[in-house]
């Protein structure tokens, strides 16, 4: 599962996941500072990849 977590200036990618029944994961992927368009496209195409 991916899950994002915003702020005014930042963005950041997690994805998460679950091993055996007890045991759930979460790791950052990437952060993207959203003031750079740059930034800002990579993120864009980065969840429009995963929707």
């Amino acid at each position: 599962m991916a899950d994002t977590a915003m702020d005014n200036n930042v963005a950041q990618l997690y994805i998460s996941w679950k091993e055996g029944d007890l045991n759930y994961y979460l790791q950052r992927v990437d952060a993207f500072l959203l003031s750079s368009p740059e930034h800002f496209k990579n993120f864009r195409n980065q969840v429009r990849d995963i929707l």
